[in-house]
């Protein structure tokens, strides 16, 4: 009985952790300016995966995707601090990799030995028709073209997040279309279709075959082609907005 009832208050802290990371992760619904759509699972219901969505001005949306080191129920807590660092550092003024850098500034001091972030921070100017995108180790995002034949990614790569005091972080800027499409994810999305190599083969693949789909029901169709509706691995973020 004992164990019952100390399995049902885990549980219940579980449930509780859960909600409260999620309530930090904005809903497509409440910004809908920013055009976006997103699929979230945590292998453990609260993890280490977290995404968020700025308003950097108008016409202007960040979109960011980390992944904490570790899926233990720890990692959330983490998160959870990351989300009020850029509350304070995500800054219209300051460049994503910039950004980055105060980011990492802030969590090597207070983040444990063997922790840190793998994150992606994109910056959407639909008015100049610009993405920004710096890399922090993660794996890079995806523009599919509006013809819906190509697919365009960046060339950079970083170090990570809250490591190493000398991090850099690489940046590059791509030309956007309207009805262009870019997506983010985490590596829990590649591992739970074939590992890095044949998840992104496979990925690009889901990507050409949206092209057709209304953008509203790509993350949707990919998450489910990808990584179905079962169990996952790792966890998972798939976060795709529409030019």
């Amino acid at each position: 009985m004992a164990y019952e009832s100390l399995a049902e208050l885990q549980a219940d802290h579980i449930s509780h952790l859960a909600d409260a990371q999620k309530s930090v992760m904005p809903l497509p619904s409440d910004m809908p300016n920013a055009a976006f759509e997103v699929f979230v699972s945590q292998k453990l219901n609260a993890g280490g995966d977290f995404y968020d969505v700025i308003e950097s001005g108008s016409g202007i949306h960040d979109y960011i995707v980390a992944d904490s080191s570790g899926h233990d129920l720890a990692a959330s807590y983490w998160t959870a601090a990351l989300k009020m660092l850029l509350a304070e550092h995500a800054t219209s003024i300051d460049t994503p990799a910039q950004i980055l850098g105060r980011l990492n500034s802030a969590l090597c001091r207070v983040m444990p030995s063997g922790k840190f972030f793998t994150m992606i921070y994109a910056r959407v100017n639909r008015n100049s028709r610009q993405l920004l995108v710096a890399c922090a180790g993660h794996p890079l995002p995806i523009v599919l073209r509006k013809s819906g034949r190509k697919i365009d990614s960046c060339d950079i790569s970083g170090d990570v997040v809250g490591a190493f005091d000398d991090a850099r972080f690489g940046e590059c800027t791509l030309a956007l279309d309207k009805g262009d499409r870019l997506f983010l994810y985490s590596d829990g999305l590649l591992e739970s279709c074939g590992g890095w190599v044949e998840g992104q083969k496979r990925l690009r693949e889901a990507c050409f075959e949206t092209a057709t789909l209304p953008f509203t029901d790509s993350v949707d169709f990919m998450t489910k082609t990808l990584v179905g509706d079962g169990p996952k691995s790792d966890d998972v973020i798939l976060l795709g907005t529409e030019i």
